[in-house]
């Protein structure tokens, strides 16, 4: 029996003893609400009051206008709600638009096929509403503006968590493009830069032939939740000698931190965060991270823990139906999904 056969057959007895499991997505708290405040210091804590107890607003406590000049503090405040609330859908996603010109902050920006709104519930002392919620106002340097979304990704997810902080590394970056967005860009202050956590709810996979055998497959990582697969579903890690093996005792449960390949009967598979996990046992080659990886000008990109490059090998379908691992030719590797590096 090939290994693939044997993945297949460990794939369909996995099935008979998965459970349901019901799908978080319902009943999660994700954010889905922005609100932009800035004022003075004498006035904008007792402003943040009136919001959180009438308002029902919560606060990113964080002045984005930190270590600046500036006599204005802003802030970000937030409201949350379950996937149901159809009026304010989840937020999946942001965006910064930094700029020279005050004037060039459009309503809606399209990237990467998504709609991306700017913040315009914009509160505090006039001179702040009249900036359009310049995060820089009053500071100099750059006009920097805050863009959400809401549309789907190919998996399903939802905003829960938004910090800020001086880490650049896996922080939203400017103008759609590689580099994290520095929040106080041209004031000569510290670095400010904006991070945010989600929930998937759900993997996108595609239907491809291996060894005679039809399955749909994907990849997955997230470095946040421990997921549990949905039913008709397997996760496997890749050894040294590029062969899968099942996950844990049934390949359902997924730890945070682990780049899987799965194996499924369906298209979709809905993923539920759960406490269970487990340690890894062997090797895994399968590399992963939260943000696109984009490939150098030789098509390399770096390997994880080292200072060397290599070419990265990701799971694709050829024009005959055929699935596996093939050198990835694009120019960034999408969050979330799972590759491989090859230096020689």
């Amino acid at each position: 029996m090939t290994q693939i056969n044997k993945i297949f057959k460990a794939l369909v007895l996995a099935v008979a003893i998965l459970a349901a499991g019901q799908s978080a997505w319902a009943q999660t708290q994700y954010i889905n609400q922005l609100m932009l405040l800035g004022d003075i210091d004498e006035l904008i804590n007792g402003e943040i009051a009136l919001y959180q107890l009438q308002g029902g607003w919560e606060l990113v406590d964080y002045d984005l206008n930190m270590w600046t000049n500036s006599d204005h503090l802003i802030y970000l405040l937030y409201k949350t709600g379950t996937a149901e609330d159809k009026d304010n859908p989840p937020i999946t996603d942001f965006y910064i638009k930094s700029t020279s010109d005050k004037h060039d902050h459009p309503d809606v920006i399209t990237y990467n096929n998504r709609k991306y709104y700017r913040i315009t519930n914009i509160v505090g002392s006039s001179g702040f509403s009249d900036s359009y919620g310049d995060l820089n106002h009053g500071a100099g340097g750059k006009y920097i503006f805050l863009y959400y979304t809401t549309d789907a990704w190919d998996y399903t997810r939802g905003i829960t968590e938004i910090s800020f902080n001086s880490t650049a590394d896996g922080a939203v970056c400017g103008n759609g493009g590689t580099e994290p967005q520095d929040l106080n860009e041209g004031t000569h202050c510290d670095n400010i830069y904006m991070h945010f956590k989600y929930v998937l709810n759900a993997v996108a996979l595609t239907q491809g032939t291996k060894d005679g055998v039809t399955a749909w497959w994907g990849t997955l990582f997230d470095s946040y939740y421990n997921y549990k697969l949905g039913e008709g579903a397997v996760a496997y890690t890749m050894g040294s000698d590029y062969l899968l093996y099942r996950l844990g005792t049934d390949g359902s449960i997924i730890p945070a931190g682990t780049p899987v390949v799965i194996l499924a009967e369906k298209a979709t598979i809905p993923l539920t965060v759960t406490s269970e996990t487990f340690d890894i046992q062997g090797t895994n080659i399968l590399y992963g991270t939260n943000i696109l990886i984009s490939l150098d000008g030789d098509g390399k990109v770096p390997i994880p823990g080292t200072e060397n490059k290599g070419d990265p090998y990701v799971l694709s379908i050829n024009d005959s139906g055929v699935i596996g691992f093939r050198l990835y030719e694009g120019s960034a590797i999408p969050a979330h999904k799972a590759y491989y590096v090859k230096t020689e």
